[in-house]
């Protein structure tokens, strides 16, 4: 317990010390904008990767009934889990959180949310560390107040909410208006000037009886819009706006303590615009997701199981402005895993594979290009080392099925404490 409890300070450690240097209303891609005020457009780098959304949603992704453990003990103690593994040859998908609820007696609780979020399908990376109290009014009913603080202070934010709980903290409504960068027309140096405020609602919400469990979290806002009308302050960027809102849907049906199914709704909306001093620039991107798939654990005979998942994810992308365009793309992602489990042991193997195709029509006829029916496959090795009831570590190496094709390793760990 003394080694699970130091390797979750470290990990508290790194998100925090992520979300001081990170700049998440500005910083909204892969450099720094908010303090170098340079043009940068880096929508478009994973329109052509064939392994974009099997990287993330079939090979890297956690087990469903890691995910049901996860859900379930959101808010009912303390929890950790990490994903990460090679999207590119340069990038690194992470994909994290840790939930701290510490039971403060007299009906306090100290309150905990970390996030960390890099992946490659996502326009925007979020690190977070939200942290405060949380008390309770009635009876399974709570109030909490949090803060993200930042080393730059025009990017703090803050949550304002409710609970309510059933038993044990496993059944929950957890609701919160999230108030992003309120300082930010007092404390930054570019002159920046809001002219809609970034105000927004979380949820996390999971109910069920017997059999049947859905699960759903979400954030959804207004964004940001921002004026810079001094020049000398902010001498390219004229505006800003940006918003990014998801939702999530996960419906359960647990069979028995080894067969689980689980169907699965997701959506992710982004929008970014900007306008220069040199109008040329002037951009307005948005960017919309839509993920539905079905997963699938079933045991046959006493050690195995088979785990079966597909994914249907359609793109629909538009820039209007610099590098107008308009992008579609379709995947369809299958995968079937075959699982030994033996005591505290697990080895799994796996075939996963997306069919493929886009569609990109650019504003200069010569940068269009079509690709129909591609096709992107792996292979799969993973180990699986329960260490006790609360913490699990899982390994994994994966490969295109030829020699000079992609490669790479994944790392997973999950812990409840």
């Amino acid at each position: 317990m003394k080694r699970q409890r130091l390797y979750c300070c470290v990990i508290i450690l790194l998100i925090t010390v992520g979300s001081i240097n990170s700049q998440a209303g500005e910083n909204t891609f892969y450099s720094s904008l908010a303090a170098t005020d340079e043009f940068d457009f880096p929508f478009e780098d994973a329109y052509t990767d064939a392994g974009l959304y099997l990287h993330a949603l079939a090979n890297f992704d956690y087990h469903p009934w890691w995910r049901f453990e996860w859900q379930k003990n959101l808010f009912s103690g303390n929890a950790l889990q990490i994903t990460t593994g090679s999207v590119t040859s340069k990038e690194l998908l992470v994909d994290g959180q840790l939930m701290l609820n510490q039971d403060l007696s007299k009906g306090w609780w100290f309150s905990m949310r970390g996030l960390w979020r890099s992946t490659f399908h996502h326009n925007k990376r979020d690190i977070t560390a939200y942290l405060g109290l949380e008390r309770q009014i009635i009876k399974n009913s709570t109030i909490f107040l949090l803060f993200h603080p930042r080393y730059d202070k025009e990017f703090a934010d803050a949550q304002i909410g409710f609970s309510l709980y059933g038993k044990n903290r496993q059944q929950y409504l957890n609701l919160a208006m999230v108030i992003e960068d309120f300082s930010y027309d007092h404390k930054n140096d570019r002159g920046g000037e809001t002219n809609q405020m970034p105000i927004g609602m979380q949820w996390f919400l999971r109910y069920g009886k017997g059999k049947w469990w859905i699960y759903s979290d979400g954030n959804i806002g207004t964004g940001f819009k921002r004026s810079f009308p001094d020049p000398e302050k902010s001498p390219l960027t004229t505006s800003h706006q940006q918003q990014v809102n998801y939702f999530n849907v996960k419906l359960f049906y647990k069979a028995d303590l080894s067969s689980l199914l689980e169907l699965s709704i997701y959506q992710y909306r982004f929008v970014d615009a900007k306008t220069f001093y040199q109008s040329e620039n002037d951009y307005d991107y948005r960017n919309v997701i839509n993920d539905v798939s079905i997963q699938y654990v079933l045991p046959f005979r006493e050690k195995y199981r088979l785990r079966l998942l597909t994914h249907y994810v359609h793109q629909e992308a538009k820039a209007v402005g610099y590098r107008q365009h308009e992008y579609s793309r379709d995947d369809i992602i299958p995968a079937a895993f075959l699982e030994w489990i033996q005591d505290d042991h697990m080895v799994d193997v796996g075939y996963m594979f997306t069919w493929f195709n886009w569609s990109y029509v650019a504003g200069i006829e010569n940068r269009s290009y079509q690709l129909n029916d591609g096709y992107f496959d792996k292979i799969y090795l993973g180990y699986t080392y329960q260490f006790n009831a609360n913490a699990v570590l899982h390994i994994s190496i994966s490969h295109q099925i030829k020699v000079s094709g992609f490669g790479g390793a994944n790392a997973q760990y999950m812990m409840f404490f």
